[in-house]
């Protein structure tokens, strides 16, 4: 009798020191739902002391969201059910929520027992943060790549962020004059975010004040701003009265605030905030955060380059084209130019009108080739063009001198199409003089709605020293027009089909009677019915010209 109580007694010493020295939390619950037991794993993954926590009723550490499902799990546990393994979220003494994997196992019965429950308690946190950061980033990065819009990424970063990192998010951007008031917010409660941009608005931060923000602005390193409901917290964080009542409203309970770093500047600062929420952050979070933080920095600062690039594109393909075109004594003019995407390359269409000595110049021209090289032939091409008509109004001469030009600085084989009319709308014949370097043919719109093709192909400029130019000569009378148009236009429908000249000018004819500002919306609307998949392959320049 003596061998086997000693037995038993070794037995529950030796259990005992398994609880004590165990990795995991070990704890129990009676059978009215209060900690019987807790070893000291749970003292250091929970942060409760067990002289805390003995006797009170176990919801003391679970989000109010759990509170159910942790009294199903201990009802399933008590009819004889053990569970292992379920994951679910605790909040530790600090506020921070944290998760864990459980095993619940009954005690035995409550008319004999006493009944209740143990409960063995894993922290996951790390594992699942990690497998969840992964999954995290790697979809923000994809959601980072949909837009190239400075605008758009900024609240891209924003949106992703809120509710999963916080229940608020504001990015907040340096202004010229260094203070910190252009901003953009999300959060899960309808209308924080509108005032608080707002509130930004009104008191932008300063880069020298005591917020947390231009803190990070001037150290470059992430700040966690833990127990912001704690009294006198927000003090030094309110930049108003207004600002401080906001605060509270909301529900600040904690915050972390990083820089956004790319290409070694910092381009803005992140603010993450749990409001109205027992969360805080920790160092796993702000490991994640910065991760984020890189990524979404480098998005935004390449939207912001695109859209600088884009801006100088326009910029540059602006200053390669007419401002406004002239006004003649007897002629109506129009022009369209479309580039085929918003790419930031510039594209190689060009037009221009310009008065001679002899009565009016046009000329419609494609360069080969986009970007700098293509701007820079196209402003050589329009640019030589109106400086050999100072001297001579002869459209074939004109071509020679442009070709010699163009055979004198290319040096990368680029070469350049175009079409160049000679016309004295004072004349009473309406006399036109042509000359054609590989552009197509134009056509010609009888006040009857007859159309007649005007030119041939030519040798392209740019290529060989004496190239073979097309001459053409036509007459221009009242209520004629004029169409000049670059191949983007027939090309509408390649490489499958392009629009040929005959149905080209069977489009046109339809447009007989309207000015060239209608005639060429009609004839645009007109050529895209044609294109099989609705994009637009090339560049688009089309110059019209009626004689009143």
């Amino acid at each position: 009798m003596a061998a086997s109580f000693d037995s038993t007694f070794q037995f529950q010493r030796h259990l005992a020191a398994i609880v004590e020295t165990a990795h995991d939390a070990i704890y129990s619950y009676d059978a009215d739902g209060r900690v019987t037991t807790w070893n000291p794993a749970a003292e250091r993954i929970f942060g409760y002391r067990a002289d805390d926590v003995l006797g009170r009723p176990g919801t003391f550490m679970l989000p109010p969201d759990r509170v159910d499902e942790e009294r199903e799990l201990i009802a399933r546990a008590t009819a004889e059910e053990r569970l292992q393994g379920v994951e679910t979220q605790r909040i530790r003494a600090d506020g921070a929520v944290i998760d864990v994997a459980l095993t619940v196992s009954s005690l035995g019965e409550r008319e004999t027992d006493g009944g209740g429950v143990s409960l063995i308690a894993r922290d996951v946190t790390s594992r699942k943060r990690a497998a969840d950061a992964q999954a995290f980033l790697a979809q923000a990065s994809a959601a980072l790549e949909t837009s190239l819009d400075p605008a758009r990424t900024l609240h891209t970063i924003a949106e992703l962020a809120v509710p999963l990192l916080g229940e608020l998010c504001i990015l907040d951007l340096p202004r010229p004059d260094g203070r910190l008031g252009d901003s953009v917010a999300a959060s899960v409660h309808p209308g924080v975010a509108e005032r608080l941009c707002e509130i930004r608005r009104r008191w932008p931060l300063e880069p020298d004040g005591t917020h947390p923000v231009s803190q990070v602005l001037r150290s470059g390193r992430a700040l966690v701003v833990p127990d912001l409901d704690r009294t006198g917290a927000l003090d030094p964080v309110a930049q108003s009265d207004e600002h401080r009542t906001f605060m509270l409203d909301a529900g600040y309970r904690c915050a972390v605030v990083l820089p956004l770093v790319a290409r070694r500047r910092t381009l803005g600062i992140m603010s993450l905030l749990h409001v109205r929420a027992d969360r805080r952050y920790d160092a796993a979070d702000v490991e994640l955060l910065e991760d984020l933080a890189s990524r979404a920095a480098q998005a935004y600062d390449n939207a912001r380059l695109y859209a600088e690039r884009s801006q100088l594109a326009r910029t540059l393909q602006r200053s390669l084209l007419p401002t406004e075109l002239p006004a003649p004594p007897g002629l109506e003019l129009a022009a369209r130019y479309h580039a085929a995407t918003t790419d930031v390359e510039v594209g190689g269409d060009f037009y221009d009108v310009f008065e001679t000595d002899d009565g009016w110049m046009a000329i419609l021209g494609d360069v080969c080739g986009k970007g700098p090289q293509a701007a820079a032939l196209t402003a050589l091409t329009r640019y030589t063009t109106r400086a050999a008509a100072l001297h001579d109004s002869d459209p074939r001469r004109i071509l020679e001198q442009l070709n010699a030009a163009m055979l004198r600085g290319n040096d990368e084989l680029r070469f350049a199409t175009a079409f160049v009319v000679a016309l004295d709308a004072a004349a009473p014949d309406g006399a036109l003089r042509c000359a054609i370097a590989g552009h197509p043919a134009a056509l010609l719109l009888r006040a009857d709605g007859t159309v007649e093709t005007v030119g041939g192909p030519g040798h392209p400029l740019g290529i060989r020293p004496a190239p073979r130019f097309h001459e053409a000569r036509a007459q221009l009378r009242a209520g004629d027009t004029l169409l000049l148009y670059s191949d983007g236009l027939i090309d509408v429908g390649a490489p499958e089909h392009t629009l040929e000249t005959d149905r080209l000018a069977a489009l046109l004819a339809r447009c007989a009677g309207l000015a060239p500002d209608p005639l060429l919306d009609e004839l645009e609307r007109l050529a895209s019915e044609h294109r099989a998949d609705g994009r637009q392959r090339d560049d688009v320049a089309l110059l019209a010209l009626r004689r009143s």
